[in-house]
């Protein structure tokens, strides 16, 4: 028999570790020589991304936008992915995209911005490039003027390797918020802020149509200069914060320019205080206007119409005489007598005069009507209850003018001669 004989395996390190060791201690080594290891998209170094902003003025006005112009340089050797933009600005500020692809959720994007991706920036960085981003910055509401600081924080990520310390790119800019047309209005009447325009107005306007309408013996009108002026134009205008409160209460939503204010305020304003100015002026010289025509004679005034008025002058129904000349054509230039109703004031230089008023009873008379009468025309009678009885009884008791004259007469100065005694206006004829 043939004996088999059996040989062991020998004993060794497995041929798949052996290789595994070997590829480890090459990559060991070339990563210790300089200049030998290789770049790969997950390890490439994201480098700093330097920025600029534009800006399209450094004044911004309500209602006006201003364009924003973000230039970022990718200065790395990775790719790199917009993730977000953070806009952070002074209240009332608000920023609008117009030219990103993936506008971030706290920017909207512009009214007729591009949708379309030919047309839109890329919200991808590659490296050794620049982008740039496009937005349009305006004002929400109403905000107080002066400086206002916005801030731009864009955030990169490399997307082969999301878990990476992101890169940033930081802008920032001040600028300066003005009301559209304010330093035009303000500027043009010489207000120093926009609190004194509303007492400034309101008494610029009294004054101008105080000159225009002042007669002789009014009192001097306001001097802008004056310190009276200031003070009265600054007091006014504390008064118009709650007036103007009033106004937007009794329209709409109750506010104040105190927090801030829009061209529509100036506006409103302007044109209120410009119309309480004319209706201070206008208003009581209306009525100054209107109680003087119920106390002045004119020529067409009818004798009860007369006897009113002297009720209102206070005066009696016993005038002062004095004689004229009559300018009328057919004067025949002889003196006649008149009774005088007022003299001429400073800035005048003619009298009213009024002819005689004649009276009658008509058939049947009544005695204790008569009696009544009689008593008004005593020199210590009251014009005004006579006139009241006169116009009630006007059918029984007719009164004219004593001819040849047919109402009151307004006569220059230079053709009235002396005055003599008062007597009696009503005459009573048969």
């Amino acid at each position: 028999m043939t004996a088999l004989s059996m040989t062991a395996p020998r004993p060794g390190i497995p041929r798949r570790l052996v290789t595994a060791l070997l590829l480890a201690l090459a990559s060991a080594f070339c990563f210790l020589l300089p200049g030998t290891a290789v770049a790969s998209p997950a390890t490439a170094r994201a480098g700093p991304v330097t920025s600029e902003l534009l800006l399209s003025s450094d004044t911004l006005e309500s209602g006006h936008p201003a364009d924003v112009v973000v230039v970022l340089n990718n200065t790395g050797e990775a790719d790199l992915r917009l993730a977000d933009v953070a806009f952070i600005a002074s209240e009332g500020m608000s920023l609008c995209s117009v030219s990103a692809a993936e506008p971030s959720p706290g920017i909207s994007r512009c009214p007729g911005a591009p949708t379309d991706d030919a047309r839109a920036t890329s919200s991808t960085l590659r490296a050794g490039s620049q982008t740039v981003f496009s937005y349009r910055l305006f004002t929400t509401g109403r905000i107080w003027p002066g400086s206002k600081l916005f801030v731009l924080s864009f955030t990169f990520l490399q997307p082969l390797a999301p878990l990476l310390p992101p890169a940033t790119a930081v802008v920032s800019r001040k600028v300066e918020y003005s009301v559209l047309g304010e330093s035009e209005f303000i500027g043009a009447v010489g207000v120093p802020s926009f609190l004194l325009l509303p007492g400034f107005l309101t008494l610029a306007t009294y004054r101008l149509l105080a000159r225009r309408g002042r007669r002789a013996s009014d009192p001097p009108a306001l001097d802008v200069t004056a310190v009276e002026f200031v003070a009265l134009s600054a007091t006014l205008s504390i008064v118009a914060i709650p007036v103007f409160w009033l106004a937007t209460w009794l329209i709409a939503r109750p506010r104040t320019y105190l927090s801030g204010y829009d061209t529509g305020d100036l506006l409103a304003v302007w044109i209120g205080a410009t119309v309480i100015g004319a209706a201070a002026f206008t208003l009581p010289a209306a009525v100054r206007a209107s109680a003087e025509r119920r106390r002045t004679p004119t020529n067409r005034d009818e004798p009860l119409t007369i006897i009113r008025k002297l009720a209102r002058q206070g005066l009696p129904l016993t005038l002062p005489q004095a004689q004229f000349t009559s300018p009328v054509p057919g004067g025949g230039g002889t003196a006649q007598a008149a009774y005088i109703f007022s003299r001429p004031e400073p800035d005048q230089d003619s009298f009213w005069l009024l002819p005689a008023i004649e009276y009658r009873f008509l058939s049947p008379v009544d005695e204790e009507l008569k009696r009544r009468v009689l008593r008004g025309l005593a020199p210590d009678g009251d014009p005004g209850d006579l006139a009241r009885l006169l116009r009630r009884h006007r059918r029984r008791i007719p009164l004219r003018w004593a001819a040849p004259h047919e109402g009151p007469l307004r006569i220059p100065a230079d053709r009235v001669t002396a005055a003599t005694s008062a007597a009696p206006l009503l005459h009573m004829t048969v």
